[in-house]
């Protein structure tokens, strides 16, 4: 049970967006991970499988953006799953990732449902000081049309450079 929740919505007739008030909130769900690593020779492989169920509700109506007393809360997937298989050998590491996100309700519309791959490739420079790592990620691998924000589409396929250095004595 969760008082003075934060909701970030459009207000009144504005196409601004600011945060208001919800009294009750009541979430809970349940999330599940299952990871399984297996080295074959000089080779890492790693899985990991989860699931995510959450029922986040507001207790009393809302006016603005409108909800139903019970009914769950906008922009929030009940449903959310995903899979990531890696490999590592040495410093590099190689990981693929697919995630599911289940429809959900909107302001005006409900968002559908979307499925969205990404891809890793990262190299951990050993032994170096500065400590630090080399990541390039590829995401929407699929070039997948999705929306996490009605009306508000997510990019493409797009990459990602980081360069990561940790400094310690």
């Amino acid at each position: 049970m969760v008082n003075d929740w934060i909701l970030w919505s459009p207000q009144g007739n504005s196409n601004f967006w600011s945060a208001s008030n919800i009294a009750r909130v009541w979430s809970r769900g349940l999330e599940t991970r299952l990871d399984h690593r297996r080295q074959i020779g000089k080779w890492k492989l790693s899985t990991t499988v989860g699931y995510d169920y959450v029922r986040s509700s507001s207790l009393v109506a809302v006016e603005l953006p409108r909800m139903r007393a019970g009914e769950q809360l906008i922009y929030t997937p009940v449903h959310q799953s995903r899979i990531r298989l890696g490999v590592d050998r040495g410093p590099y590491r190689l990981q693929y990732q697919q995630q599911y996100v289940g429809a959900t309700t909107g302001v005006n519309v409900d968002v559908a449902a979307f499925t969205v791959g990404s891809l890793r490739f990262s190299y951990r420079m050993p032994n170096s000081w500065p400590e630090g790592s080399v990541r390039l990620d590829v995401h929407n691998i699929w070039n997948a049309d999705y929306a996490v924000v009605e009306r508000r589409p997510m990019p493409g396929r797009y990459l990602r450079l980081s360069f990561d250095l940790t400094l310690s004595p």
